[in-house]
């Protein structure tokens, strides 16, 4: 009821309340992680990365039955400057899904932050060949890539 309470008040526009019942909730209960899933993007949305981290560092549940979760942790990592660590949770859910674009494109992203120039170029190119890779992410990874110098580190 809670995690429906929460969306329903998000919907008309009561983002303070949905994050209020999701933090009263997820004081007692931190292992829900659908709770703690939308009280991240909650965070992320109004700019407070930091509170997104701790949400869902709190209680994740396993990669393999939530790898959406940890690729959102992934990208939170990421935005928090925490490239290291989002390497590794982006290598974990890709381990599950190597198929998600998206995900290849995060991780590029962060080897490119930590220089690891080759990588991420492997990494790009992982991410174009997901057809469903909207075009303007598609156009993103391409721009990534052209900005990136020849040769690079490993």
């Amino acid at each position: 009821g809670r995690l429906l309470l929460a969306t329903e008040l998000m919907r008309q526009g009561y983002i303070l309340q949905a994050a209020s019942i999701l933090d009263v909730g997820l004081e007692k209960f931190p292992q829900i992680w659908q709770w703690a899933q939308l009280r991240a993007q909650i965070a992320v949305n109004s700019g407070h990365i930091d509170r997104a981290l701790e949400v869902l560092t709190l209680a994740p549940p396993a990669v393999n039955a939530q790898p959406e979760y940890h690729a959102l942790l992934a990208g939170v990592q990421q935005r928090a400057g925490r490239h290291a660590e989002a390497v590794g949770t982006y290598h974990s859910v890709l381990g599950q899904h190597p198929e998600r674009g998206v995900w290849w494109m995060g991780l590029g992203i962060s080897l490119q932050a930590l220089e690891r120039t080759r990588e991420a170029g492997f990494a790009y190119s992982r991410a174009l060949e997901d057809s469903s890779l909207s075009p303007e992410l598609r156009s993103f990874v391409q721009a990534r890539m052209t900005s990136m110098p020849a040769g690079g580190k490993t």
